[in-house]
């Protein structure tokens, strides 16, 4: 009987994986021999990929509590890797369980693997039992990450040890495409695109600003390998426009800094992976584009950064850290123009730049311990006594027009605030900032005029729960002639879009900004390539609408709750910030500075001004 049993035994097929991995020393083992018989959690990841290294902090944890009992742990880097590569990786993150290399992809085949990260659960007997997302922290590519309201990678583990089967087999994972070598094939190559004559140029263009070595991209696409690789997201993500980031609609302003990609880019894109990324000849490449960390227009007058480095944690949500830093000028100043180099690449996502004439950054800094003090996107803790605009990456630093400058008074306090994100490990920043002073008499001094509702409860904001597209309006009457220099939308995490439009005495329109797909992470200052002259008696009308339903991946609240406004991420604001000058000249260096807060407040409120 023992005979037959085992004979019928040897019949079954075996469940597991048959294929080889190698460990990163280079030794071969069998899929079967490193699960040994166990419950098996095979994780792949990507040095490459952002979303796959801010996970790692959370596998750690979770194979240092009850869920790394009686379960094998293994760590698979892709195909397409490097050793090199993987073996740093392994060695800088630390990783949880035993890292291995899928050398020649067939595991990822097996096991139907196309992202990373993504989560196989096997059974003792090598049966996939799920398979998907670690968890809900990430809502989409290029967000950041929240705290995690499903843990589906615990709940499958929980029923696999209770030998029952998760409640789902599979759950889609956000992440990046599984890199993996692709061999060659014949389709035909009917546009005749090819990387060295048309693709390459588009890269230079519009993405290795941020994805070349050194940059903040999270990986290079420097050369052919690496494009090819990638090709599939490239297409799907620049098609979508959620790359390279930008925010503004077009025709609703025209941007110096615009970075949209253009329609023609696109289709050469497309066209290019639907030939299967033919390299064409190297004889059609064009010369390499030159990157220097140099400042953009010669060494600043005056470079200044925090005392001490901050240290930025490994995991969690993203980071909106201010930095106040005094200037400790003997005189007034005036700035026309700043650059910011940012101290780590790899975390600092932007920075915006705020004056402060009061002293309030200091208390706020000394009330926090640490470097600086946390506040939200987009707003200092204070209301600033002006702004200096932003960077974020891909940006070069600014010049003001000839003759114009922002008056930086003798004492301010200049307010950095630096949005950071975490990549997977502990890091360090100490970014700095330069700046330029107007070397001609300055006949315009620059300030900024806000438009945002005023109602009954300052900012005019009560968005009931559940609201899926509650409305907010607010205009402003222009008490002046004015020169229009730049923007800076703000909301919080429920905002959807914001549109400002002018309309001049004559009734013409004017579109100033629009962004229709607002996201909390991507908030910038957008500067128009000419200066806009709107006279006397324009009227700012601004339109903002939030999403407070549960069907908004970026509610803080679960469920939903009142929104109100307020200073932190989860209440709300809803401000346009515009940087302006009179259009006439100063007549003394009293009128250089911004207008007094009472001209301002009469302008906000729509109030006739005094002849």
């Amino acid at each position: 009987m023992n005979a037959l049993l085992a004979c019928l035994l040897l019949m079954i097929p075996d469940a597991w994986p048959t294929a080889q991995l190698q460990r990163l020393d280079g030794q071969s083992l069998s899929f079967r021999s490193v699960a040994n018989d166990r419950t098996t959690v095979v994780i792949y990841v990507s040095p490459e990929c952002p979303v796959s290294n801010g996970y790692i902090p959370v596998l750690k944890k979770m194979t240092s509590e009850n869920f790394g009992k009686d379960i094998t742990w293994i760590v698979v880097y892709p195909q397409a890797l490097g050793r090199d590569k993987v073996t740093t990786h392994s060695k800088d993150y630390q990783l949880p369980g035993t890292a291995y290399h899928d050398a020649n992809g067939d595991l990822a085949r097996q096991l139907a693997v196309s992202m990373v990260p993504e989560v196989v659960v096997l059974t003792k007997e090598g049966n996939v039992a799920y398979r998907g997302r670690i968890d809900d922290r990430y809502t989409k590519r290029g967000g950041s990450a929240r705290e995690p309201r499903q843990h589906d990678l615990k709940e499958a583990l929980v029923a696999v040890q209770a030998g029952k089967s998760p409640a789902k087999s599979y759950i889609q994972p956000i992440g990046c495409p599984l890199p993996t070598i692709e061999k060659e094939s014949a389709s035909e190559n009917k546009s005749g695109v090819t990387y060295s004559k048309n693709v390459v140029k588009v890269l230079q263009d519009r993405c290795i600003g941020c994805h070349r070595p050194g940059g903040v991209g999270p990986f290079a696409l420097t050369d052919y390998e690496s494009a090819k690789s990638w090709a599939p997201d490239l297409v799907a993500l620049t098609q979508s426009g959620q790359m390279p980031p930008w925010k503004a609609v077009a025709g609703h302003g025209d941007f110096m800094n615009d970075r949209r990609m253009s329609d023609v880019e696109k289709k050469v894109l497309s066209d290019w992976l639907a030939a299967d990324c033919p390299k064409g000849d190297e004889k059609d490449l064009p010369a390499k584009r030159i990157f220097s960390d140099a400042w953009a227009h010669g060494t600043p007058d005056v470079i200044i950064q925090p005392s001490e480095s901050y240290t930025v944690t490994a995991s969690g949500e993203d980071e909106y850290r201010c930095f106040v830093l005094p200037t400790n000028f003997d005189e007034d100043k005036y700035i026309s123009g700043f650059e910011v180099q940012p101290g780590n690449k790899k975390v600092v996502h932007h920075v915006l730049l705020f004056i402060d004439t009061t002293g309030v950054s200091e208390k706020l800094d000394a009330a926090d311990p640490g470097p600086g003090y946390s506040t939200v996107a987009g707003f200092p803790g204070f209301i600033p006594s002006g702004g200096l605009g932003g960077w974020a990456p891909g940006n070069t630093g600014r010049l003001m027009p000839e003759g114009t400058a922002r008056l930086l008074p003798k004492g301010a306090r200049i307010v950095m605030q630096v949005h950071y994100h975490k990549t997977g490990k502990t890091e360090v920043d100490q970014s700095k900032v330069g700046f330029y002073y107007s070397k001609v008499p300055v006949k315009r001094g620059v300030f900024d005029v806000l438009v945002l509702p005023l109602r009954a409860r300052f900012g005019g904001l009560n968005i009931p729960a559940g609201e899926k597209s509650y409305e907010s309006k607010s205009a402003l009457t222009l008490a002046d002639d004015y020169y229009f220099y730049s923007t800076t939308p703000h909301m919080h995490l429920i905002g959807r879009d914001m549109k400002v439009v002018a309309t001049l005495p004559d009734g013409t329109k004017k579109p100033l900004i629009y962004v229709n797909d607002w996201d909390f992470n991507w908030q910038e200052s957008y500067r128009y390539k000419e200066p806009i002259a709107l006279p006397k008696g324009t009227r700012l009308d601004m339109v903002a609408h939030f999403d407070n339903s549960a069907t908004n991946p970026n509610n803080p609240n679960d469920p939903p709750k009142r929104i109100v406004w307020g200073e932190q991420t989860t209440d709300e604001m809803c401000i346009a910030f515009f940087e302006v000058s009179f259009q006439r000249e100063a007549k003394s260096p009293e009128e250089l500075g911004p207008p007094s807060p009472g001209f301002m407040i009469r302008q906000q409120l729509n109030v006739p001004q005094k002849k």
